[in-house]
């Protein structure tokens, strides 16, 4: 990796190797060289630690991106902005009013009574009156519906909903503390989140946390596992980059957890933990 080489000696000359090496790290940046434009920014900030250009570069340079890990034959999802969801979930809800409403109107105009002449019935012979037994109840079918349905499908779109669910909270929580939540608190801090519809360790929610150069908690990764129809299985993330932090789903750490309605309970010394449903 190339290298700026900053000295500091006099500030005239501390300041004119700084605007240098900057002319030199957005080379580096408009030739797509990001790892060298990196550290060249985290070198000049180590001389002048104030310097707003270098800053803003940096932060452009590490902002999180969305990424996804392909398994064989992957079919990812696209991953759409939240505004999107809520414009869809507002355009079903009026369809539907309005559907409603002409159903209502239909039923209500079909339900009106026509102008009816009392009809008197014939007197009715004892003979023609039912026995007990013709009179004893008949026994009632109770109607089946149909199951709800749960396909792979069915599944993936909960999936996705539930993770943009949970990235716009990690994402307001940010807005007001300048931090994402810690692994460990997570659900003290954020409440009650959704889980997966499978709720299995291979396919439950994971979310990792972790330090970079503007402090503690700075960069996460939030996990699901989508279901293929040719029987593999695809990660989808976003958040910061799995290639920078390839044990985000390692929930032994403790800057990671997993998000799912499974507990374990420790028992006594020589008991195994136990997995319960709440």
């Amino acid at each position: 990796m190339d290298s700026i080489n900053l000295q500091n000696e006099q500030p005239q000359e501390s300041i004119s190797e700084i605007d240098a090496a900057l002319t030199q790290v957005k080379a580096w940046k408009e030739a797509g060289n990001t790892e060298d434009a990196v550290e060249g920014l985290k070198e000049i900030l180590t001389m002048e630690p104030e310097n707003s250009e270098a800053k803003q570069l940096l932060n452009e340079l590490q902002t999180p991106k969305v990424t996804t890990i392909e398994t064989e034959h992957p079919q990812i999802p696209e991953k759409k902005p939240s505004h999107g969801i809520l414009l869809n979930l507002i355009i079903l809800v009026i369809t539907v009013g309005i559907l409603g409403g002409a159903t209502y109107t239909y039923i209500s105009f079909k339900s009106e009574p026509e102008d009816t002449y009392e009809i008197k019935p014939p007197p009715i012979a004892i003979e023609d009156l039912p026995t007990e037994e013709e009179n004893s109840p008949e026994e009632i079918e109770t109607p089946e519906f149909p199951e709800e349905e749960n396909t792979s499908a069915s599944r993936n779109d909960q999936r996705f909903l539930d993770l943009t669910l949970i990235e716009q909270e990690l994402e307001s929580y940010y807005e007001e503390h300048r931090v994402y939540p810690s692994a460990k608190n997570l659900s003290e801090l954020l409440g009650k989140l959704p889980y997966d519809p499978l709720d299995e360790e291979e396919f439950m929610y994971s979310y990792a946390v972790y330090d970079n150069y503007l402090g503690s908690n700075q960069e996460y990764i939030l996990a699901g596992v989508f279901e293929e129809e040719n029987g593999e299985n695809t990660l989808w993330t976003t958040g910061a980059s799995p290639a920078d932090h390839p044990n985000y789903r390692d929930s032994s750490l403790e800057n990671i957890t997993l998000i799912s309605e499974v507990v374990v309970i420790e028992e006594e010394e020589e008991t195994p933990n136990i997995k319960v449903k709440r």
